[in-house]
């Protein structure tokens, strides 16, 4: 009694991931048993704010819970008409939005945030890198992957997303 469920019939008890609105990444499992859910009633209004890359080889784990984030709102059936997801990235997260030639003369490995960055904005998420780091960090606008625009700083994107309603999702 007591003891957590292991081998085979823990694996065959979980239920497989989905991908509902992110095809590849961000699996988000059925919970069947949760008594508290996304409202498909309410706008999901989110700016959310990255600002690490911990492991330059790999997928920026903030991205993937960003894609987490919409296919759980797919899941839970909210509409996609109301579910607008605003990134901005800054600090050290300046350098996952780098084209992959840039990336890679920096970090000597292509950028494999770059299919998620394309997946996440065919689901209709935005990205903006904060200008100011930005230029701290030497970037220039051409190097930048072509999903992620520029913004004038993280504080006043963040700032301005809240003004008009938007949660802010600190990743």
């Amino acid at each position: 009694m007591g003891r957590l469920a292991t081998g085979a019939w823990a694996q065959a008890s979980q239920p497989e991931p989905v991908f509902p609105r992110v095809p590849t990444y961000g699996e988000a499992y059925p919970i069947p048993e949760s008594v508290e859910n996304p409202d498909p009633a309410l706008d999901y209004h989110v700016v959310i704010d990255i600002k690490t890359n911990d492991a330059p080889a790999e997928a920026n784990q903030s991205l993937l819970r960003v894609a987490r984030l919409a296919n759980l709102l797919e899941m839970s059936g909210v509409p996609r008409t109301k579910v607008k997801l605003v990134c901005v990235l800054h600090h050290a997260a300046a350098f996952i939005t780098l084209q992959s030639d840039a990336y890679r003369a920096k970090f000597n490995v292509d950028n494999p945030n770059a299919p998620i960055f394309e997946e996440l904005t065919k689901a209709g998420v935005r990205f903006f890198i904060c200008g100011q780091s930005m230029r701290a960090r030497g970037i220039a606008q051409p190097q930048l992957a072509t999903e992620v625009k520029v913004a004038l700083s993280a504080i006043t994107l963040i700032t301005t997303y809240q003004l008009k309603g938007y949660a802010l999702l600190p990743l």
